[in-house]
């Protein structure tokens, strides 16, 4: 079974453990264990178009300016292995997704297991494999004595 679990506000999405792009047949970014999203405060350019457009229209400056201001934010995904995915954030209400969604990333980050590591087999220690190649070259070393013409 599938799990999936979308954060648009973020631009991803999580499934079985993995992060990827939110969109169709998103390329994998990385594992959800040990990711940490973060927001970056919401910066207020101003539109100088939108400004020389509604300039004729406007009662004054002051008032135009204030219409014309824009709110502009990255989010970012930093992955166990040190990559980092970036996605641009345009308007109030894509904040206010990405910073719920922030929110919902981590929590479902923290509460992904952690993968397990392969357990190393001390040197000292015959894995199965060794035992029977050690067996077959036993068995190799015996037909060729009993072989050999006496």
């Amino acid at each position: 079974m599938t799990t999936k679990t979308r954060f648009p506000g973020i631009g991803v999405r999580v499934r079985n453990g993995a992060v990827c792009k939110d969109e169709w047949q998103g390329k994998r970014l990385g594992a959800l264990a040990g990711a940490h999203a973060e927001l970056t405060g919401g910066t207020r350019p101003h539109n100088i178009g939108a400004a020389i457009i509604t300039a004729p229209l406007s009662l004054g400056a002051g008032l135009l300016i204030g219409l014309t201001r824009r709110t502009e934010a990255s989010a970012f995904i930093v992955f166990a292995d040190g990559t980092l995915h970036e996605h641009k954030v345009h308007g109030k209400s894509a904040l206010a997704a990405a910073q719920r969604d922030t929110v919902k990333f981590n929590a479902t980050a923290s509460a992904a297991p952690a993968p397990q590591a392969a357990t190393p087999v001390p040197s000292d220690q015959f894995t199965i494999a060794d035992h029977e190649r050690a067996r077959r070259a036993g068995q190799a070393a015996m037909e060729r004595v009993n072989q050999r013409p006496e």
